[in-house]
């Protein structure tokens, strides 16, 4: 007998792989890849954090004008890398007095640099200054920092600020003039001070700069020097005094004559302003002309025996008519034979 033949069994054809499939495989790699190397950068070597640079300026929250003001200026390196090419720049506040070398500086900032700063360093420096200011006056210290890290081709750049209130005035400073005035007629300036603070102050000045115009006749008490300058050695506590300024100011109608008195301190052996005070009188127009003649001329020599003759005249300027007018002479002295007097008017 012949064996029977064994079954006939069908081949299974072979699995094929899609392309897309192929594809997605290749972008799980690719994504795996780029992880692994993100993580090899980010934990095989330093990283840097723009906010682990600290960058601190401390002033005085207030301070009278006139004060010396302390600045201290702060960095820090938090971050891993070393800092490098550190400029900074400090920007004073208006108005300050900044002495250098013993002379006043007229920068408005100055700057300093550090060449490196290595991963946990700090740093501080200090800037001393003179802040002036009114009353209530915001003064604001600015402080900017650029520089580089590492090996980073970027530069960066931070700022920060600081603000000073001038709570106060050590000496308190008033001047008043005469808010209108008749060109040619004489008027007064008053000139107020009194130390506030809670100490003696001394080598103290008060300088007036009088409008253009303005002739000096006579100051109670009398300048020191010049027509314009007072030397105060020493102004105690609450002590002060007033100075009372007397002259003729002449200028057209409607012209604002601005007057003002400046308080200077003496530091460092130079006069510098301490305090300044304003006020402004604006020529007007008089309602009413009075001129006197003797013997027709403003300024005639008498000698004895002459006979006097005065001429007043008065006028009405206004657009008004004016009433209740009275127009008195006076003659004053032991010069005048008073039984010779004989008055009339035209």
């Amino acid at each position: 007998l012949q064996p029977a033949p064994s079954p006939v069994v069908p081949l299974t054809p072979a699995r094929t792989i899609s392309p897309n499939t192929i594809l997605k495989w290749l972008i799980v790699v690719a994504l795996i890849l780029l992880i692994v190397s993100i993580a090899m950068l980010w934990f095989g070597s330093p990283s840097f954090r723009e906010g682990d640079v600290v960058l601190k300026l401390e002033g005085p929250t207030q301070a009278l004008s006139g004060d010396e003001a302390n600045y201290v200026i702060t960095y820090e390196n938090r971050t891993k890398l070393d800092l490098h090419d550190m400029s900074f720049r400090f920007f004073f506040p208006s108005d300050s007095i900044i002495i250098r070398d013993g002379t006043v500086s007229g920068d408005s900032s100055e700057a300093f640099t550090v060449d490196k700063l290595a991963p946990g360093e700090t740093g501080t420096r200090e800037v001393k200054l003179f802040l002036i200011g009114d009353k209530g006056n915001i003064k604001d210290a600015k402080l900017t920092l650029i520089f580089q890290a590492g090996t980073l081709r970027s530069s960066f750049e931070k700022t920060t600020t600081a603000s000073t209130t001038i709570a106060g005035l050590p000496v308190a400073l008033t001047l008043v003039a005469p808010p209108t005035g008749v060109s040619g007629q004489a008027m007064s300036y008053i000139v107020d001070y009194r130390n506030e603070s809670g100490a003696d102050i001394s080598d103290l000045k008060l300088v007036m700069n009088y409008p253009d115009g303005f002739a000096f006749q006579k100051a109670t008490p009398a300048p020191t020097k010049s027509p314009n300058t007072w030397e105060i050695p020493l102004l105690r506590q609450r002590g002060g005094a007033r100075i009372t300024i007397t002259g003729v100011l002449t200028g057209n109608e409607r012209d604002s004559k601005d007057v003002s008195v400046v308080l200077q301190r003496k530091i460092n052996d130079q006069y510098l302003d301490y305090e300044r005070a304003e006020s402004s009188t604006v020529i007007s127009s008089p309602l009413l002309m009075v001129s006197l003649l003797v013997n027709d001329s403003s300024s005639y020599t008498a000698v004895p025996s002459d006979m006097l003759r005065y001429a007043i005249s008065y006028k009405n300027t206004s657009s008004s008519t004016l009433s209740g007018l009275t127009l008195s002479v006076k003659l004053e002295g032991d010069m005048y034979d008073l039984t010779t007097v004989d008055s009339g008017g035209a």
